[in-house]
């Protein structure tokens, strides 16, 4: 098949699948515990694949270790403590359309800190999307917004997204010659597991293993498997053949349509107006943003 636009569609259900998966497991797992219980999974993947690259290692400088470090802290500990923990407080389709803001965000913070430059197209785009969030975090309240009462959840959520956004931007400043993909993801899986191990013993209470039922230990094991491992894969392969700004527009937009279909059929949560009208507006900033040329400065 000469476009591969099925990729995109397979990855956004592997995706879209962990969040209703992570609000199944919110009130059954600890958000630090869950974290590392998932990446206790992805590290068992990709521990072969280390010990099969670790000359690579040994060659790796400091720059681009502090760099993987820095990335394992903001894409691996906070972004999935941030994630499970928001959660907790609202629906696994409003996690969803704010995560779908993470392209523009990536972009945003790639002109703050590697000083790309971006289109007029781009920063309206990013501009669309803010009005979105703010409109999904607000509940579409303005009175919220006055008194400054915004739900806990979604703003989680944001800064869970932000630090994602980080995360992607610092694995473009890791040199590619030195570091492979398949190893710079293992790196980072390790390293933020061992970052996780810690925050999830200070939370852990051995009594809840109890009540967790084996649907909920599958759960677990197609978080770590399906999305870190397949889902990922997948999305690397996805970037290669669409190229990395189609596989992003298709991937972000079709998310949260995929967690509302599954939120709905699995948990009976449907979609509301204010979610809708804000997915409208992150759709049209993805659409306006990502369709434009950028260019290194």
């Amino acid at each position: 098949m000469k476009h591969k636009y099925y990729l995109p569609v397979i990855v956004a259900i592997l995706f879209g699948s962990v969040f209703v998966a992570g609000k199944y497991l919110a009130d059954a797992i600890p958000p630090a515990t869950l974290s590392a219980l998932r990446y206790s999974v992805t590290v068992l993947i990709f521990l072969p694949i280390l010990f099969k690259q670790r000359l690579q290692i040994s060659s790796i400088n400091r720059r681009d270790w502090i760099l993987i470090i820095l990335a394992a802290i903001l894409g691996i500990t906070t972004y999935h403590v941030l994630f499970y923990w928001s959660l907790h407080f609202t629906s696994a389709t409003n996690v969803a359309l704010i995560h779908a803001a993470n392209p523009l965000l990536t972009l945003m913070l790639s002109w703050f800190i590697l000083k790309q430059v971006v289109t007029r197209r781009a920063v309206l785009g990013f501009c669309l999307a803010v009005v979105g969030i703010t409109f999904i975090v607000s509940d579409g309240s303005f009175q919220q917004l006055l008194t400054l009462r915004l739900n806990t959840g979604e703003l989680l959520m944001l800064i869970a997204t932000i630090s994602w956004a980080g995360y992607t931007v610092l694995l473009k400043g890791i040199h590619q010659q030195t570091v492979s993909s398949s190893l710079l993801t293992g790196l980072v899986a390790v390293i933020g597991w061992l970052l996780l191990l810690p925050l999830a013993a200070r939370e852990v209470d051995l009594s809840f293993l109890s009540s967790v039922s084996w649907s909920s230990w599958l759960a677990v094991l197609y978080m770590g498997a399906g999305s870190s491992g397949l889902g990922y894969w997948l999305y690397t392969k996805s970037a290669r053949d669409l190229g990395p700004a189609t596989s992003s527009l298709m991937v972000y937009s079709l998310v949260p349509l995929v967690v509302a279909i599954i939120e709905w059929l699995w948990l009976g949560v449907a979609m509301n107006w204010v979610q809708a009208a804000g997915f409208i507006f992150i759709c049209f900033g993805l659409v306006c943003a990502l369709t434009s040329a950028t260019r290194p400065k």
